[in-house]
């Protein structure tokens, strides 16, 4: 039986598919008492701003019938701040790391990713165009929108 479960996502070698889906999953390290992290394909974090975001307001989370619905907002400590106190502790992991970002204009997705440059040990950049719980566009609602963040932020971008 063939156990082999690589995968080549974008130039990125994956011991698995088994990827974090961003915004479940924290900043990719709080769950390290709970799984083996370094069992993962990769750790994609949550959604990252140019700016912190103290999100929606509570409750964030409600329980249906068949799951739960959340409206968390983007939460997050700004993509410098990130830098400085997560990222470090992700690159401890040794699995890829895909860091997941959104703006609300195509120049935050830029500088989002002019910043992340900079840094060594990044593999991917997600970009969040669809966050359904914010109260401004949703970029993937608007199609030329969503084709230029795409086109500017592969241009300038040394990620996939």
């Amino acid at each position: 039986m063939n156990t082999d479960l690589k995968v080549d996502l974008c130039g990125i070698k994956l011991k698995n598919p088994l990827l974090t889906a961003s915004g479940t999953f924290g900043y990719g390290h709080e769950l390290k008492d709970l799984i083996s992290l370094k069992k993962l394909g990769a750790i994609i974090t949550k959604t990252l701003t140019l700016e912190p975001r103290a999100g929606n307001l509570t409750p964030r989370i409600a329980e249906v019938e068949n799951g739960l619905i959340n409206s968390v907002g983007l939460q997050n400590i700004g993509i410098k701040a990130f830098i400085k106190t997560q990222l470090p502790e992700l690159k401890k992991i040794g699995v890829p790391i895909i860091i997941s970002i959104a703006g609300q204009t195509p120049n935050d997705y830029l500088e989002i990713a002019q910043i992340l440059n900079k840094q060594k040990d990044i593999s991917a950049l997600e970009l969040n165009l669809s966050c359904p719980n914010l109260k401004k566009q949703i970029i993937c609602h608007d199609k030329s929108l969503m084709k230029e963040i795409i086109s500017q932020v592969k241009k300038i971008s040394a990620f996939p």
